[in-house]
């Protein structure tokens, strides 16, 4: 399993960091990093061209995937409050059920909490 994405540590990378805007050019045929305005961030060695565009590229979508990722989680935790909220709310009416049915829980009950056992039990990044 991989690690979870640690945003507060790529954000500050970022900070430190040439702001976005980064591009591929050509210097001698190879492919170079430049910055905006002018300048190289990456003059040392790039196997290809595919690699510099790929480095780029997630460089410069590395601020909008950190923020969608933020956002995700939020919402998650918002999911997983709900989850639990209707799992209470499904251990309450199996409670009454049983008291209404001599002690005979409802399956369709059992199910319920089951998979919300299950769900909240899957790993999260």
């Amino acid at each position: 399993m991989t690690q979870p994405v640690d945003i507060e540590a790529l954000r500050a990378l970022m900070e430190k960091a040439t702001t976005g805007g980064w591009k591929v050019t050509p210097s001698a045929g190879k492919p170079i990093i430049s910055m905006p305005g002018g300048g190289n961030l990456f003059q040392g060695y790039i196997a290809t061209w595919n690699e510099a565009d790929l480095i780029v590229a997630a460089v410069n979508a590395l601020p909008s995937l950190l923020t969608e990722l933020e956002a995700l989680r939020a919402e998650r935790g918002r999911m997983v409050e709900g989850l639990q909220d209707a799992r209470a709310g499904f251990e309450a009416s199996q409670v009454l059920i049983s008291a209404l049915s001599n002690g005979h829980p409802s399956v369709m009950i059992e199910t319920f909490i089951e998979r919300i056992d299950a769900t909240l039990k899957e790993p999260s990044q």
